[in-house]
C-alpha cells in the first residue's frame, strides 16, 4: 500500500523514491524510520498523543537561542538557552569563565554544576523550584561576599561595617576580631572582639536581636570605660576614675586628682589700659 511521505522526506519523484535532506534514515518493515539527526536538530517521530508516527518524522532545526542535548532521541527536544550561557542551536556554553556546565541526558538539559569564587549559584526560582532556563553564575558586588559559590542556598551578602569585602571573602577591620561562617544564616557572624573593643554582633541576646549581618563590628572602647573583649560590653570606670580610649581592664582606670593652684601675679596698671 502507498504510504504518506514522511515530513522530513521528499517524495516528489514518485514511486518508491524518497529523498532525505537531513538525518539518518533506515528502511524497516516496509517504512522509512528516522534514526538520528545531526547536531542542532531535534528528532521528531511522534504525534501529540505520544505514539510513533511515520508521517511526522523529521529533523527539526533548533533556533539559534536554543540547544539540544541528544539529537538521536525523540524524547529530548530543543531547549531554551539558560540566562547564564550562550547557545548556537546545538550546545550551551557558560558565559562566566570557570563555570562548569554538563549535558544531562536524563533531564534533557544542560546543568550548571560550578561557579567560580565571588559568584552566586542560581538554578531556580525564588520559591526554590528548579528552572533550567534561570541557571547562571551571578557576580557579587565589590563590597559583598558569599559563603559558597556552589550552593544555590547561599546569596551575595552586603559587607558588615566592621569588615572589608572583595566580592568573595570577608576580613575583619580590627586585628584579633573573630568572624565565623554560619551556613544556616548564609552570613559571616562576628563571634568576639579583642580586648579594648566593644562587641556589637549577633550573640543571641535581646540587645543584639535587632542587629543584622551588616551592622556587626568591633568598636573601640570609649574614654572612662574599659572593655575586656570577647562578647562583653563596656564597663564603667569607678567614680572618680578616668581611662583613655581602648582601655582593657579596671587597672587602666586612673584616679583623677584635681589640684587647685592660686597665683598672685603683679600687673602694672599701664598693661591694663
Amino acid at each position: 500500500a502507498c504510504l504518506p511521505c514522511p515530513a522530513g522526506g521528499d517524495c516528489s519523484q514518485g514511486g518508491s523514491v524518497v529523498a532525505f535532506a537531513v538525518g539518518t534514515w533506515a528502511q524497516e518493515d516496509g517504512i522509512y524510520r528516522l534514526r538520528a539527526c545531526p547536531a542542532g536538530y531535534q528528532l521528531v517521530n511522534k504525534v501529540a498523543g505520544g505514539g510513533f508516527s511515520q508521517d511526522a518524522q523529521v529533523c527539526q532545526k533548533c533556533a539559534a537561542t536554543e540547544y539540544v542535548v541528544d539529537p538521536t532521541s525523540p524524547d529530548l527536544g530543543c531547549q531554551r538557552c539558560p540566562v547564564g550561557a550562550t547557545c548556537d542551536g546545538s550546545v550551551a556554553v557558560g558565559r562566566v569563565a570557570g563555570s562548569v556546565w554538563v549535558a544531562s541526558r536524563a533531564l534533557g538539559v544542560y546543568l550548571l554544576l560550578h561557579c567560580p569564587n565571588g559568584y552566586q549559584f542560581v538554578n531556580g526560582t525564588s520559591a526554590g523550584g528548579f528552572d533550567a532556563t534561570l541557571q547562571q553564575c551571578l557576580a557579587c558586588g565589590a563590597h559583598q561576599y558569599i559563603l559558597s559559590s556552589n550552593d544555590p542556598r547561599m546569596k551575595c551578602q552586603d559587607c558588615p561595617v566592621g569588615a572589608t569585602c572583595d566580592g568573595s571573602s570577608l576580613t575583619g577591620l580590627v586585628a584579633g576580631s573573630v568572624w565565623e561562617a554560619d551556613f544556616s544564616l548564609g552570613i559571616y557572624v562576628l563571634r568576639s572582639c579583642p580586648p579594648g573593643y566593644i562587641y556589637r554582633g549577633r550573640d543571641g541576646s535581646a540587645a543584639s536581636a535587632s542587629l543584622s549581618g551588616v551592622t556587626q563590628e568591633c568598636v573601640r572602647c570609649s574614654p572612662s570605660f574599659y572593655c575586656p573583649g570577647g562578647t562583653s560590653g563596656a564597663q564603667s570606670c569607678p567614680t572618680g576614675a578616668y581611662s583613655y580610649a581602648g582601655a582593657v581592664t579596671s587597672q587602666d582606670c586612673l584616679v583623677v586628682v584635681f589640684v587647685v593652684v592660686d597665683l598672685v601675679l603683679p600687673v602694672a596698671r599701664s598693661s591694663i589700659d
